[in-house]
């Protein structure tokens, strides 16, 4: 083949390059070039182009071999892809069924790690120009009182404050049980607890027609949630032959303070079995049963307030006085009667189920016994806080504690924002004629205890805290004895 002939087909090919072709055209023709070009093709090439073999370099052919090369590369992927596009998709079954991915399950991008906020510090209370600041009346006169002249536990959470009180009751003088609700600690919204019901036919005074059906014991709270405990007399025919087997505990449940949801009564078959104290745990609640007629107590545990299930069986402890309170991450401490020694003992538990004696409270361990129990609260105190006749005691672990004994007879105990507060009174004693003197302390260490401002209220004394601020509920001889609310201010 002469070189004329030769260049024909070069030109031949570089033109099929430059138009569309089936990929078996295009192969053979790749495949026929190497046949068809005979060796020293570059400077045959040349010649036949015109160009004189001297002024084209050898290396220069290489790069120009190079890049007919790369030019055959693209042009191959150019035409493959034309081709896949143009070619028809095959026929689609209209009844296959599609895969889908819900998009609850389609991977998203991970988010950017955001600093968490570092917790506020507690705000400090300086003892010296701490005060009280009046917020108002709950209510009409005698409204917010307990069954024994005092207001009852007041809890503070998230969505405002819950007070357990009593409403007066038609009749003979009595009450019935009631919770009390405020976002501000200003209006307040009373609830019944119980429903009136038919006496029975040989009970309570001459007059006493109706009475309540339950009465409440104990109150706590999760921080959103609160649930009181207590129990339930139906005065049903059944209930007036056998008043004592008739009575069985029951629990009210409330989301938010505002509505409240009464549970079955728990199924014990004891007799005058009473739900006397609630504490807060990691997914539920427990409370504390006590059998009054036969000395034993139980514990049973429930996750909404409502349904309950016994997790330890009734232990007989003779004398059935029980206090609980937990922290929260789970730990609950009890005081209460053991049948081996007089007086209250202090015991501890994990998960309610298993519990292990306390045998040494900076003094709250001894008789008469802890009848307060309050968990540690990152707020204020961190710390436990237990209240034994006139001893307060703390500790950060239940190892290391630390006992103060106090020359007030103290009162309700409160974990607070700005530490824990303990009411009291310096008149007490049997046969006192001394006027009330009421007292708080306030300890942001749990060791020393330091003197602060009251306001003019001497009776059925309760402090929490909660949205609207420390508040404290009592009822002094202004306002016609009524129950007024003060809020405690730097």
């Amino acid at each position: 083949m002469n070189e004329r002939e030769t260049e024909r087909r070069l030109r031949g090919w570089l033109d099929a390059q430059a138009s569309p072709a089936v990929p078996d055209d295009l192969r053979r023709a790749i495949a026929s070039i190497p046949a068809t070009v005979p060796a020293g093709w570059p400077d045959r090439l040349a010649g036949a182009l015109g160009w004189r073999q001297a002024a084209v370099p050898r290396p220069v052919w290489l790069l120009i071999a190079v890049a007919l090369l790369l030019a055959l590369a693209t042009t191959t992927a150019f035409v493959g892809a034309r081709l896949l596009e143009s070619r028809p998709l095959p026929p689609q079954d209209p009844y296959a069924v599609v895969q889908t991915v819900a998009p609850s399950t389609l991977p998203s991008p991970t988010p950017s790690p955001t600093p968490s906020p570092s917790p506020s510090p507690s705000p400090v209370l300086d003892p010296t120009t701490a005060h009280w600041t009046k917020l108002g009346v709950v209510g009409a006169s005698g409204s917010l009182v307990g069954v024994d002249g005092g207001s009852g536990p007041l809890v503070g959470f998230d969505g405002g404050y819950v007070a357990l009180g009593s409403l007066p009751i038609a009749g003979p003088p009595g009450s019935e049980p009631a919770a009390f609700f405020s976002a501000d600690g200003v209006s307040w919204q009373e609830t019944p607890l119980a429903t009136m019901v038919p006496n029975c036919a040989d009970g309570g005074p001459a007059g006493a027609e109706t009475v309540p059906d339950a009465e409440r014991r104990a109150i706590a709270t999760n921080g959103s949630e609160v649930v009181i405990v207590g129990e339930e007399m139906p005065h049903d025919a059944a209930g007036c032959a056998n008043v004592a087997a008739s009575v069985r505990p029951v629990a009210w449940f409330s989301p938010d303070g505002r509505t409240w949801q009464r549970s079955a009564p728990f199924e014990v078959g004891g007799l005058n079995a009473r739900a006397t104290a609630v504490w807060a745990i990691p997914g539920g609640w427990q409370a504390v049963v006590q059998g009054a007629a036969v000395g034993t107590i139980s514990i049973w545990e429930s996750s909404d307030g409502l349904a309950w299930h016994q997790i330890v069986e009734p232990v007989a402890v003779g004398d059935v006085n029980a206090y609980g309170g937990s922290a929260p991450d789970g730990t609950v401490v009890l005081s209460r009667w053991a049948d081996t020694t007089p007086g209250l003992q202090l015991f501890t538990s994990r998960d309610g189920r298993t519990w292990e004696p306390i045998k040494t409270a900076g003094g709250c361990e001894a008789t008469p016994g802890t009848t307060q129990i309050v968990g540690p609260d990152a707020r204020g105190l961190d710390a436990w806080v237990l209240l034994d006749d006139m001893r307060l005691c703390t500790s950060r672990d239940l190892l290391t504690w630390s006992g103060t004994t106090m020359t007030d007879a103290l009162g309700p105990v409160a974990q607070t924002r700005f530490g824990a507060i303990v009411l009291a009174d310096s008149c007490f004693g049997a046969g006192s004629t001394c006027a009330p003197d009421p007292r708080a302390y306030l300890t942001t260490d749990g060791v020393t205890w330091t003197p602060i401002a009251h306001p003019p209220v001497y009776w059925g004394r309760a402090v929490a805290d909660g949205p609207a601020g420390v508040l404290l509920v009592g009822q002094g001889t202004a306002d016609d004895g009524a129950t007024t609310v003060w809020r405690l201010d730097p």
